[in-house]
């Protein structure tokens, strides 16, 4: 299900109670997903709160979940039963115009309502129904579920862009879906340059090396509110030791992938033509359910190495 609501302004939303919302990620902990959550912390004040992994959760029964594990910096594999999620690899990017500027989160709950951040996937696979449904929570390949558990994002929430280019994470904040042409053709959002860009990775590649990884980001450029917008795949690049981009010609291309309405989770990034605010609204929110022609959850594969190599997201030594 999804949850809309109709507020002009800031949220409105308050209290200790909280929202369960289910989505699934890559199903492999070599992968990372862009992700931006539907929820932050609870809390008697109101308005949006922040987030963070503490706030994740392995489904167990329809009303049920038991708390994520969550590894210390510096331990690199996740495991889907139970599931235990690598926070060396959570990390944030606001403004930046290079990758030494990526922000690493850990376990921390730091992330703003409307960022984006990264986290990779998990191995192994966890045969739990919760719902009866005969959908369980990791079949081994292909996706992991993750319970989002927290005070539902509402109503305006801004974020950050930077000139010449910069780069934002960030993604749809909210507990329902995102019409993507709504949020990128809004004329209050010029600051942004008005394409969303998904990260996209050649998943048989399974290695924690950067010389060994292929991948790129795809483009969604919006045309117009009701069109269904014009996707540019990625091509799978590869990288030098030291996070630079080769010589080496294209092994692949991504596959297209629907984007026009973005499922609850999905993270991209923006580019800014100048330093302001670009501003999420309820008016762009729409319910369209996932896996139609117009709406998937990308589960894109990235690639990083514990040591002796940089981190193809971060293009930080994790030595």
């Amino acid at each position: 299900s999804q949850l809309l609501q109709g507020t002009t302004g800031l949220s409105a939303n308050t209290g200790t109670g909280i929202l369960s919302v289910y989505q699934e990620g890559t199903a492999d902990n070599f992968d990372y997903n862009y992700w931006c959550s539907p929820v932050g912390t609870t809390a008697v004040s109101t308005g949006n709160s922040n987030f963070g992994i503490s706030l994740l959760y392995q489904p167990v029964t329809a009303t049920l979940s038991n708390t994520a594990v969550l590894l210390p910096i510096g331990s690199y594999n996740g495991a889907a039963n139970p599931l235990t999620i690598a926070s060396h690899w959570i990390y944030k990017l606001t403004t930046a115009n290079s990758y030494s500027q990526w922000q690493q989160v850990g376990t921390a709950t730091t992330i703003a309502p409307g960022e984006g951040f990264t986290m990779k996937g998990t191995s192994g696979s966890d045969s739990t129904d919760p719902e009866g449904t005969g959908i369980v929570n990791n079949p081994g390949t292909g996706a992991q579920r993750y319970d989002f558990r927290g005070k539902p994002n509402n109503g305006n929430i801004t974020v950050s862009v930077g000139s010449d280019n910069a780069a934002t994470l960030t993604g749809n904040p909210y507990p329902s879906a995102l019409d993507l042409n709504a949020f990128l053709l809004d004329p209050d959002n010029n600051a942004a340059t008005g394409i969303a860009y998904f990260w996209q990775q050649d998943k048989t590649v399974d290695s924690h090396y950067l010389s060994a990884y292929r991948g790129g980001y795809a483009a969604y450029s919006p045309v117009s509110l009701g069109s269904n917008g014009i996707y540019t795949a990625a091509a799978f690049r590869s990288y030098n030791s030291d996070g630079t981009l080769n010589n080496n010609p294209p092994t692949g291309t991504s596959a297209i992938v629907a984007r026009k309405y973005l499922p609850i989770g999905q993270g991209f990034l923006i580019n800014g033509n100048s330093n302001g605010l670009v501003t999420f609204r309820n008016a762009h929110r729409v319910f369209v359910k996932e896996q139609n022609a117009l709406s998937q959850f990308e589960k894109p594969a990235g690639n990083l190495s514990p040591k002796n190599a940089l981190d193809p997201v971060t293009a930080k030594s994790t030595e």
